[in-house]
């Protein structure tokens, strides 16, 4: 319970922070780094909580200190930011990358990315398929 509150706290000193940083107008590019480190800080958060979540409900033994029942949120937010901010993260750095490439004339290694990007989609997507076809009931 210790851990869940104290990164409850901490959490949002360094979701204010990481927020106001990226809106601070600085030298172009910088705004692409503090948000992908704002990324990343919140998985690394959200992971830390999930332990102070777990314990509480399953080791600790003691009074649990919300119903039972509420931590039902917290598994989804939790399942949510375990799938989506890696997807997230990848999608914003490919956006920047393929974007500094057309601002510096690079459009070779634009397409590059947008094709590589596209044919890794594309063959992710076909392999789920298959493996889903293919599940013994």
């Amino acid at each position: 319970a210790a851990c869940a509150i104290t990164t409850a706290l901490f959490y949002l000193v360094v979701a204010v922070s990481n927020l106001l940083v990226v809106m601070i107008p600085t030298i172009q590019g910088y705004g692409w780094v503090y948000a992908s480190l704002f990324l990343v800080v919140n998985y690394l958060w959200t992971a830390w909580a999930r332990i102070g979540v777990l314990r509480h409900i399953t080791r600790d033994g003691g009074k649990p200190l919300v119903p039972a029942g509420s931590e039902v949120l917290f598994r989804v937010y939790d399942k949510t930011t375990r799938k989506g901010i890696p997807i997230l993260l990848l999608s914003t750095d490919l956006g920047f990358v393929l974007v500094s490439q057309l601002e510096a004339g690079h459009y070779g290694w634009a397409f590059f990315v947008t094709y590589g990007t596209i044919a890794c989609l594309l063959i992710a997507g076909c392999s789920w398929e298959f493996r889903t076809g293919t599940e013994v009931e």
